[in-house]
């Protein structure tokens, strides 16, 4: 069934609706004083409603006008046309003089011939609306690089601009495309490849470059040991920057800049395009990760740093800071630090830290400590490792190649330090296998082996430090803190025996010494019966002593012999 009713009311509500839309838009976009940028607003978006469909700009109209003013033109093409034009008053100068002689030809190509191609049309209901065209802002130079001696094309090779820091690479064919801002014409393009002579262009506008022709040069090295370059080394960096960038980063020595900050979401897209390695930062703010140059104060990565020069004073990232020159100052970072050059201050992360080269300041981590230079400060962590330790490690393991200064840990190795293997007796354990590692200002030990009967004849352990004192090249003296673990099958009741002893050491030979000396040792009286069970009536020892509380004391001795795999 038809209501035609029910749809003229409907009609009516619609036409209701789009006046309080174009009273409002009006509103909201003039303030109240109105302009023709209004208008046109208004219109396009009313268009859908408001289209019949007639395309006016394709209307024939028929103009014969000679020597008047433009705006009188256009009333007379408008007139022919059926249709209003709307545009901006100050658009159009009105009182230019023009002559129009068409004939039956379209809207469109009569407006051309009278406002020129500066202008652009589009039809809005009955009106047509007149805009200025936007001009490009942006083109291209292209062109090709070949070699100035075999003719054939140079791929890879960096053509950029010092000035406006944008940046291109060649193809396999030695092509290229350069975006560049035509406000920035004329400019100057410079083309680098490693070994070639740099090549500089000079262009006024926009065009296709002649074939350039690059000349190689011979290049005088220094003795070097060949190692990958740079960010190469570095897994992290080979992941997040392009080899494009890696590119223009060995292809361009001569240029660098700096400037005072750095906004980047990736590696590639930042304020400083692709030459960002080119640059050093003042203040370097990275969403996802940023690759730079340099870094002269502060950078921030939301996941990522990445810094292809020295950097100083503060890098901070959830993931990793990556330096591959020299860094003063603090890292932080959640996961992982490293530094291809020395270290001056602070490296601090949750997996690992490290310094390609010598490290003065402080490296703290939960895992891995790594300083493959001279050591001067204190490692921190699980694992450290230096070079040539100087300082001070503490951690679970610690290993150094040489070393003159401390480490604290369960395991401290030094490669080229001293090392022995002795076998020894003593009143907690008849027999005993010890090793120890370290260097004259400090070794440690661990030792193993099976209790007296005071001890119920259970294997026990023993792990302490100790220092020598020299006398004469045949004769010292050395002495012992350690705690010895007396294993139980009750394993909530530990058992542990602090224990000092002093030795005196005669050698024999290059690799062999016996030892003799006292000790003194503390247990838990208790405990101690509870081990010796049927036999606690063999208290350890001689000289025993009341240590206070539930605690005996005693003094023991200590026998053997050692061999010397290292001094």
């Amino acid at each position: 069934m038809n209501c035609p009713i029910s749809a003229k009311a409907g009609n009516i509500k619609l036409t209701r609706t789009l006046i309080t839309i174009i009273r409002t838009c009006w509103a909201f976009i003039t303030g109240g004083t109105g302009n023709a940028g209004a208008i046109c607003f208004v219109l396009c978006a009313l268009s859908p409603f408001t289209a019949s469909g007639q395309q006016w700009l394709d209307k024939p109209v028929s103009v014969q006008v000679k020597n008047v003013p433009v705006k009188d033109a256009l009333s007379a093409i408008a007139q022919q046309g059926g249709f209003q034009f709307s545009y901006s008053a100050d658009l159009i100068p009105g009182d230019s003089i023009v002559s129009v002689s068409a004939h039956r030809q379209p809207a469109r190509k009569v407006l051309h011939s009278v406002l020129g191609g500066r202008f652009q049309f589009k039809e809005a209901g009955r009106f047509v609306i007149i805009q200025r065209v936007r001009e490009e802002r942006y083109g291209y130079i292209t062109g090709r690089v070949l070699d100035g001696e075999s003719r054939l094309p140079v791929d890879y090779a960096s053509i950029y601009s010092e000035k406006h820091l944008e940046a291109a690479l060649s193809d396999d064919e030695g092509k290229f495309r350069m975006r560049v801002s035509k406000s920035s014409l004329p400019i100057a393009l410079t083309i680098s490849k490693l070994g070639y002579a740099d090549t500089v262009l000079y262009m006024s506008d926009l065009a296709v470059v002649p074939d350039v022709y690059i000349q190689p040069k011979a290049i005088e090295l220094d003795t070097f040991v060949v190692r990958k370059s740079d960010e190469s080394r570095f897994w992290l960096a080979r992941l997040f920057v392009s080899s494009r960038l890696r590119a223009h980063s060995r292809n361009i020595t001569r240029f660098f800049a700096t400037a005072p900050f750095q906004v980047a979401l990736t590696p590639g897209l930042s304020t400083h395009g692709k030459l960002a390695s080119k640059v050093s930062n003042k203040v370097s703010v990275n969403i996802y990760g940023g690759y730079n140059g340099g870094l002269d104060g502060v950078e921030i990565g939301g996941l990522f740093n990445i810094s292809k020069g020295n950097a100083r004073y503060l890098q901070v990232s959830t993931t990793f800071n990556l330096v591959t020159g020299n860094f003063t100052g603090a890292q932080l970072t959640g996961l992982i630090n490293q530094v291809s050059g020395e270290v001056r201050g602070v490296q601090a992360s949750v997996l690992n830290n490290t310094a390609w080269k010598t490290t003065n300041g402080v490296q703290l981590t939960a895992l891995i400590n790594v300083s493959l230079g001279g050591m001067r400060g204190l490692q921190l962590g699980g694992f450290n490792y230096a070079r040539r330790l100087q300082g001070v490690q503490i951690g679970l393991v610690n290993v150094a190649d040489t070393s003159s200064g401390f480490s604290f840990g369960l395991i401290n190795f030094v490669r080229k330090g001293s090392g022995s293997i002795s076998l020894s007796s003593s009143e907690i354990a008849p027999a005993s296998l010890e090793w120890r590692s370290g260097n004259r200002h400090l070794y440690n030990f661990l030792a193993f082996g099976i209790g007296s009967a005071a001890f119920g004849t259970r294997p026990v352990a023993g792990f302490g430090y100790g220092h020598d004192f020299h006398l004469n090249r045949a004769l010292k003296m050395e002495t012992q803190l350690s705690a010895i673990k007396v294993f139980t099958s009750d394993k909530s009741n530990a058992f542990f025996i602090p224990r000092f002893q002093s030795s005196l050491v005669i050698r024999f030979g290059n690799h062999f010494s016996c030892f003799l000396g006292p000790a003194v040792s503390l247990a838990n009286r208790p405990k101690l019966s509870m081990l010796a069970g049927e036999q606690a009536s063999l208290s350890p020892g001689f000289a025993r002593f009341n240590a206070g509380g539930n605690r005996l004391g005693w003094v023991g001795g200590n026998a053997g012999i050692r061999w010397h795999y290292r001094e």
